[in-house]
C-alpha cells in the first residue's frame, strides 16, 4: 500500500539510520527525542485581574535590529561610492559612544547606557539627516529617518524597562 510504510506486508527499512525531519523542517537523527520547550507563563495579573503587559521586542531582537540598521547604512555608504570603516580599532577611533568592555554588569546600569546610547545615536541621525537634506540626498535622508523611528522605538521600550519597579506607585485609592 502507497504511503503506509510497507512493501507487501514487509516493514519499510530503508529509512531505518537515517535522520527524520521533526515538522518543523530541522533533522535529528532517528531515535532521538525532542524535549518540548516549556509553556511560556502568561503575563502577571495585577490588583482587579488586568493583564500587565511584558515589555517587548525582547534585548535579543533590539540587537538583531541594531545590526540590521549599521548594515543597511554600510550598503548606503557603499552604493554613495564610500568604503565603510570595518575594522574594530578604526570604528572604536571614530566612535561617539564609549565601547562597553566584557564582563558581568548588573541589568538596571547596562539598560540605563543603552537608553543613553540610543538618546546620543538619535541626536547624530538628526544631525545626518538635515546634512542629507542639505545636500538633496533623499535616499539617505529616507534611510535615516527610518533608522531614527526605529531608534527611537527602542528607546522607548528600553524607558519601560527602566520604569518604577512596583504598580503601587502613583495609585490612587
Amino acid at each position: 500500500m502507497e504511503g503506509t510504510g510497507d512493501r507487501g506486508g514487509q516493514p519499510d527499512r530503508s529509512r531505518q539510520g537515517r535522520d527524520v525531519e521533526d515538522g518543523e523542517g530541522a533533522r535529528r537523527p532517528r531515535g532521538v527525542a525532542l524535549r518540548p520547550l516549556p509553556p511560556v507563563p502568561e503575563a502577571p495579573l495585577a490588583r482587579g485581574g488586568a493583564a500587565v503587559p511584558r515589555p517587548a521586542p525582547p534585548l535579543g531582537e533590539h540587537y538583531a535590529e541594531v545590526e540590521k540598521q549599521a548594515d543597511r547604512i554600510a550598503e548606503r555608504i557603499t552604493a554613495l561610492g564610500g568604503i565603510p570603516t570595518c575594522d574594530p580599532v578604526a570604528q572604536a577611533k571614530i566612535a561617539y559612544l564609549a565601547h562597553e568592555p566584557e564582563g558581568t554588569f548588573r541589568i538596571r546600569p547596562s539598560l540605563e547606557s543603552d537608553r543613553s546610547h540610543e538618546g546620543g545615536i538619535a541626536k547624530r541621525l538628526r544631525s545626518s539627516i538635515r546634512l542629507a537634506q542639505k545636500l538633496g540626498d533623499f535616499g539617505s535622508e529616507h534611510l535615516l529617518k527610518e533608522t531614527l523611528l526605529e531608534v527611537e522605538d527602542r528607546a522607548h521600550h528600553l524607558d519601560h524597562f527602566l520604569g518604577n519597579d512596583s504598580l503601587e506607585i502613583g495609585r490612587i485609592d
